[in-house]
């Protein structure tokens, strides 16, 4: 029977083929342990204001080292009551009808507990529950893998540690 992963790094409120990914493996490996990438969208997406233009919207973390992984973000002090009142006003802004379902995904949103990991996990996966397409989901950096691995040989090392076939 085939065992079917995907390996991609976390996404602040992810692109739409990424939910399509999920559907299609049996299980998720979240790329963690590599370097943060600054100009990406581990930290940050475009979200429409109240007149559909995209408007940046940053997790605030801490300054880090440029070698930091994404694993070890970590977010900056006192910073997260302001981001969930900045992701509060935003929706407020949005003229659709707040059913209960949309209402749990501003709570969720919102809830900046625990680590920057910890946050976009929970954000995913509820995202994921919502489409009906969740899948059990690994953090690379808890795989214990040689810091050496690289590239295509950490992936591979990735897909032997989870038994992948696919």
């Amino acid at each position: 029977m085939a065992h079917r992963i995907a390996i991609m790094q976390p996404y602040f409120v992810p692109y739409l083929g990424y939910f399509r990914l999920f559907q299609q493996v049996d299980q998720f490996v979240m790329y963690d342990c590599v370097q943060f990438p600054r100009r990406g969208y581990v930290h940050r997406n475009q979200v429409p204001d109240s007149q559909g233009n995209p408007r940046w919207l940053s997790m605030p973390l801490n300054k880090c080292d440029q070698k930091t992984p994404i694993s070890d973000l970590q977010w900056r002090a006192g910073d997260q009551p302001s981001f969930a009142l900045q992701i509060k006003q935003l929706t407020t802004q949005w003229d659709i009808e707040w059913t209960e379902e949309r209402r749990q995904w501003l709570d969720c949103l919102t809830d900046v507990s625990g680590s920057v990991v910890d946050y976009l996990e929970r954000t995913l996966a509820f995202v994921c529950c919502s489409l009906n397409v969740a899948r059990p989901v690994v953090r690379s950096s808890t795989l214990a893998l040689p810091a050496d691995l690289k590239g295509q040989d950490r992936i591979l090392a990735i897909c032997a540690r989870m038994g992948a076939t696919d």
